[in-house]
């Protein structure tokens, strides 16, 4: 299945670091202007990204950015039809909050709400908050974002979630209400352990690369690990059913 979509321009500058292109202020008029028109040419979606610190320089660029996800509630307020996805960092937000903030979501687009999950990995991004643990390392925050995705999930469908995991304790845990239908979930992590968590957890995976061959080679590590993955699940799922 192919979709088209449009990243808003929810931080300033845009996706081109440059002083020469048309400024791109990051606020509501453009992202609601691009997200009409999106709607208008029949594309699929529209995704914000979270951003809560730019890189400075000359540009200043991404130094003023919108929140994701109450943007993307204007944006399904004014919308009929384009998905409108948000964006979330699994190491910033408690996993109950995030599943509430994505069914209301849902419930003001009518069924169009998606989630990008990000795992985090802009150091100075949440330093600054006091939301980032140094002793973590990459594949660990991907093992936090696992388990924060499930209990996601889980509230999403069950009535009461009760999880113990490493890193998140929850106890008789419940959020209504559900969403209208269960939200899209993407991730785009590039990396060995992001592949596998977009492979486990999520519905679909950006991928990109330099150049045609490096994109080829990153969708060909997808499916390899998502075919892995397949195989692994059938092979369990019959010796469930074996065992008398």
């Amino acid at each position: 299945m192919k979709e088209f979509g449009v990243f808003l321009p929810i931080a300033n500058g845009g996706w081109i670091v440059s002083r020469n292109t048309p400024v791109l202020d990051g606020g509501w008029a453009q992202n609601r202007e691009a997200a009409l028109l999106a709607e208008a040419e029949g594309l699929d979606f529209v995704m914000a990204m979270g951003k809560w610190r730019g890189f400075g320089g000359d540009t200043g660029h991404w130094g003023h950015s919108l929140e994701a996800v109450t943007m993307c509630a204007g944006i399904a307020a004014i919308t009929s039809r384009v998905k409108v996805w948000a964006t979330l960092h699994a190491i910033l937000h408690n996993p109950a909050v995030a599943a509430k903030m994505i069914a209301t979501l849902d419930h003001i687009s009518g069924g169009r709400a998606g989630l990008n999950i990000v795992a985090g990995a802009y150091r100075g991004e949440f330093e600054q908050m006091d939301a980032w643990d140094a002793s973590m390392t990459h594949d660990a925050r991907y093992d936090l974002t696992e388990e924060w995705t499930q209990i996601v999930k889980r509230l999403w469908r069950e009535p009461k979630v009760t999880f113990k995991g490493k890193y998140f304790d929850f106890e008789d845990c419940v959020s209504e209400p559900k969403p209208l239908q269960m939200p899209f979930l993407i991730c785009a992590g590039q990396s060995r352990r992001g592949f596998e968590f977009s492979v486990r957890e999520a519905d679909g995976c950006f991928i990109g690369g330099r150049d045609e061959a490096e994109i080829r080679g990153a969708s060909r590590r997808a499916k390899a690990l998502w075919t892995r993955a397949r195989c692994w699940a059938c092979c369990k799922a019959m010796a469930l059913r074996a065992t008398p």
